[in-house]
């Protein structure tokens, strides 16, 4: 008695379907995992972005921190403006970022009337997502006036939501959230499709129309 084969037509049509389902398997688990990621993040930026556009018009008693300025006494006069920075940053610990400075010439200004010269302004800024200063120094001076920011919880998840004073790892990181969005997209809507043909045509339309109608936007502007 012999065996019944199948028609080489069914056993490829078959094989595909194997194929096809192990596919979609496989794409239905990383989109799980990659929307788990994208969950939690996006959870975390959903609350900051209602504090922020709610906090003004609600009028949320939430502080956001603390201002203080400081005058800080010099027992020397620094010679360059790194100088200052660097003596600002161990009274303050305010270690571990590079600060911005900003030098600005003598030059005469007007004050009650009358021109008078006004020596080189130094401005370092230290800015974290947890805290930040501001210094103004005019050389020659034996002070230093320090401006300082210190931020609470909800003030630092906020500079967090607006990449304040970050480094290049919460860079990062945010990147991972933006590819996470474009991935989910994706294989959200491959999962719709089904890898159907009409269904494919479909979503290329559907996801074609907003991108063109972006670019005509950008180029026409």
């Amino acid at each position: 008695m012999s065996a019944v084969l199948p028609a080489p037509g069914a056993a490829s049509a078959q094989d595909r379907a194997r194929r096809r389902a192990y596919f979609m398997g496989v794409l239905r688990t990383a989109h799980g995992w990659i929307g788990l990621w994208g969950a939690v993040m996006g959870f975390l930026f959903g609350a900051t972005g209602l504090i922020l556009t709610h906090r003004a018009i609600l009028k949320l008693p939430i502080s956001k921190g603390e201002q203080s300025v400081v005058q800080l006494k010099l027992a020397q006069q620094p010679a360059v403006a790194s100088d200052l920075a660097a003596l600002v940053s161990r009274e303050f610990n305010y270690t571990g970022r590079e600060p911005r400075i900003k030098i600005e010439k003598a030059k005469k200004v007007a004050w009650n009337g009358v021109d008078v010269e006004q020596p080189e302004r130094w401005e370092v800024n230290f800015t974290h997502p947890q805290r930040n200063a501001r210094v103004e120094y005019f050389k020659g001076n034996n002070f230093a006036k320090v401006e300082k920011y210190d931020a609470t919880i909800i003030g630092t998840m906020t500079r967090l939501h607006m990449s304040t004073g970050v480094d290049a790892l919460w860079v990062l990181l945010i990147d991972t959230i933006a590819v996470s969005l474009m991935v989910l997209s994706l294989t959200g809507t491959i999962l719709w499709t089904q890898l159907r043909p009409g269904r494919i045509a479909c979503a290329s339309v559907l996801m074609s129309a907003p991108l063109l109608a972006v670019l005509w936007y950008g180029f026409s502007a």
